[in-house]
C-alpha cells in the first residue's frame, strides 16, 4: 500500500514538473518568423510606447538590449531594442527567437522585425 502512495505521489509530482516548465509564452507553439511577427504585431502595433514594448517582451522571457544606429540583416541605421529568447525544442537543440522593436528615438516603436532559427551542435 505504501508503496503504490508513493509511485503515485511521484507521477504526480513529475506530471506537476512538466507543467510548470512548459513555455506559456507569446512563442508558445510557433514555428517560424511571420507567426510570431504576427503575434507581436498585435500585442505590439505602430505607435505604441517603447518601454510597454520592452516590459511585455521580458515578461514573454525575452532579454532586451538597446541598438543605436545599428544593422538588423541588409538594413543598416537603425535604432532598435534587440529582444532574444532560447526555447529547449530537445536537447540539445533550441529555438533562437530574435526580434528588432525598431524606434523612432522619441520612445514611439515604428516597425517590429523578427527572425528565428533552430540552434544545436
Amino acid at each position: 500500500m505504501a508503496c503504490r502512495l508513493i509511485q503515485t505521489l511521484l507521477v504526480v509530482g513529475a506530471l506537476l514538473l512538466v507543467a510548470c516548465t512548459q513555455d506559456k509564452t507569446v512563442t508558445r507553439g510557433l514555428k517560424d518568423a511571420p507567426q510570431l511577427r504576427g503575434a507581436l504585431v498585435g500585442a505590439i502595433p505602430t505607435g505604441s510606447d517603447l518601454a510597454s514594448a520592452v516590459t511585455f517582451m521580458e515578461r514573454n522571457q525575452f532579454r532586451c538590449l538597446s541598438q543605436l544606429n545599428a544593422a538588423w540583416g541588409e538594413r543598416q541605421g537603425l535604432d532598435y531594442m534587440y529582444c532574444d529568447k532560447e526555447v529547449d525544442v530537445g536537447w540539445p537543440i533550441v529555438r533562437r527567437w530574435q526580434v528588432a522593436i525598431v524606434h523612432d528615438g522619441r520612445s514611439r516603436v515604428q516597425e517590429v522585425l523578427v527572425s528565428t532559427g533552430l540552434v544545436g551542435p
